[in-house]
């Protein structure tokens, strides 16, 4: 069996390199990531138990299936919204072939007394997040230095307490959701990501995901303070804190005060995601990152790569190239690929691309026909041990 740190090709490795030139100036194609999560479930034909105990084979499916899809970074995602929440007791529903689910009949926090006797979890031992430490722990040890992935603290408080609930308890009783935001940032995120940095590496990067801290599940002001101000807060206690995933901005009358607070929330670079990125217009997102001087994340639409059609997907790749990338700078993300995504959608996409920005500095080939390769059969491409090429 290859060995783990030989499914880091050197073409993964330049592709590594790529990404870290994207944030400062113009690498010589624009690097593309994506979140495969259940799609590497579906594409490897791997066992969902060992998938979800065994690190090994979860990052063994996860590079091999980045590699056959040429991706610049390795997509490593697991499911992080559930990962803190389980941990604490928090119930989950297992679904064949695709990741598991909070179990939303089922809050572990069904009435605001329960607060007092919640428990932090202990990162050593408790529920999958040994298992996750393990992970980015044998990623570092293969120099894949990512950032450590953990559910945003307002993601978290809804798992746990249920969206509605939550929102109403914010509304209705927001000293006590101040007490439960405290709680969750002080004695649960802090702590572990702590415990991970000091399992794996002490200058480690710590990316938080909060979904559903966004318009239109919540308004602004909801945001500003909970998600964002508790962000901050985990920040100031364990520093290199960031968060991403944030989504609705369409929704914003002016959307311009969403962009301001993700700009506290990913000091780094500035992201808006599909069908946000379309809606507002990448004109639109591209100017106001040059304004604040900040490398550029568009994110493609995950239902456009799932159900195509090819022409329109090479499209929204070409057009996201032509205005995100003047100047350079820019980074694609493939949105949450869908489990059930045909690979040929995603091989489309990379190679619009890479197609697309290497073009781009020619006069008139920006706007040239493309006609995607057709994806070869995983399981041929495995058989013939592709991921030792060094192309």
């Amino acid at each position: 069996m290859v060995a783990l740190q030989d499914l880091i090709t050197p073409r993964m490795q330049r592709g590594m390199e790529r990404m870290v030139t994207a944030l400062n100036g113009q690498p010589d194609e624009v690097p593309v990531m994506a979140q495969l999560a259940a799609h590497t479930l579906r594409l490897t034909g791997v066992e969902d138990q060992s998938f979800w105990s065994d690190p090994d084979v979860f990052l063994r499916s996860h590079l091999m299936a980045s590699e056959y899809y040429r991706l610049d970074m390795p997509s490593t995602y697991f499911d992080v919204y559930n990962v803190e929440a389980e941990a604490m007791g928090q119930s989950l529903v297992w679904l064949p072939g695709e990741f598991p689910e909070i179990d939303r009949t089922r809050h572990l926090l069904r009435d605001p007394n329960d607060l007092d006797r919640l428990r932090p979890p202990d990162p050593s031992k408790d529920g999958r997040m040994p298992f996750v430490i393990e992970v980015y722990r044998r990623l570092y040890d293969i120099g894949v230095k990512a950032a450590f992935r953990y559910c945003g603290v307002f993601s978290l408080a809804a798992n746990l307490r249920g969206l509605d609930a939550l929102v109403m308890d914010i509304i209705q009783r927001p000293e006590w959701a101040r007490r439960f935001f405290e709680f969750l940032t002080i004695d649960v995120l802090a702590p572990y990501l702590s415990y991970a940095r000091e399992a794996i590496s002490r200058d480690m990067p710590v990316l938080g995901a909060d979904a559903l801290a966004s318009l239109p599940i919540i308004n602004p002001d909801i945001v500003e303070e909970f998600a964002l101000g508790y962000t901050v807060k985990l920040r100031e206690l364990i520093g290199n804190v960031a968060l991403f995933g944030w989504w609705g901005d369409s929704y914003a009358k002016d959307p311009e005060t969403i962009f301001n607070l993700k700009l506290i929330a990913s000091p780094v670079y500035f992201y808006c995601l599909d069908p946000d990125a379309y809606l507002i217009g990448a004109e639109k997102i591209k100017a106001f990152a040059d304004q604040h001087d900040r490398p550029l994340i568009l994110g493609m639409d995950c239902t456009l790569l799932a159900e195509g059609p090819i022409a329109a997907i090479v499209e929204r790749a070409r057009d996201y190239v032509r205005i995100g990338n003047e100047g350079g700078r820019l980074t694609i993300f493939l949105n949450a690929i869908p489990s059930e995504t045909p690979p040929d959608h995603v091989v489309a996409a990379v190679e619009a691309i890479k197609f697309y920005s290497k073009n781009q500095s020619r006069p008139g080939n920006i706007d040239q026909p493309l006609t995607p390769s057709k994806a070869e059969p995983f399981t041929d491409w495995v058989a013939r041990k592709a991921w030792q090429e060094t192309d």
